[in-house]
């Protein structure tokens, strides 16, 4: 019943991981997801948001990393769609959260 909301939960969450491959990023992923999971577990939808607002703030961190891995090597990237990706994907973890925890309910 919960296993589409975990896969696209680690999957979203997983993908900052991709954007600058840290452990600070892979530390805030693992705590974001744990919050969900536990807020999915006792239905406690303050839980989740607490996970959801470290989601963003991973890829917000995760975008930095980025950005200061790119003036690091002395090239100019810009990302210009990695601010979408990134409220997308916040935004999909939180509704499928929210989805999960509706169908938990009924």
């Amino acid at each position: 019943m919960w296993l589409p909301s975990v896969i696209l939960a680690v999957a979203v969450l997983g993908y900052p991981f991709l954007i600058a491959p840290a452990r600070s990023i892979l530390a805030i992923g693992l705590a974001a997801l744990a919050l969900c999971a536990l807020g999915l577990v006792v239905r406690s939808t303050s839980l989740v948001t607490a996970g959801g607002v470290l989601a963003l703030a991973e890829y917000a961190l995760a975008l930095r990393l980025a950005a200061g891995l790119a003036i690091a090597a002395s090239a100019v990237v810009r990302l210009p769609w990695a601010p979408a990706f990134a409220a997308g994907g916040a935004a999909a973890v939180l509704v499928a959260v929210t989805v999960a925890l509706r169908r938990a309910r009924g």
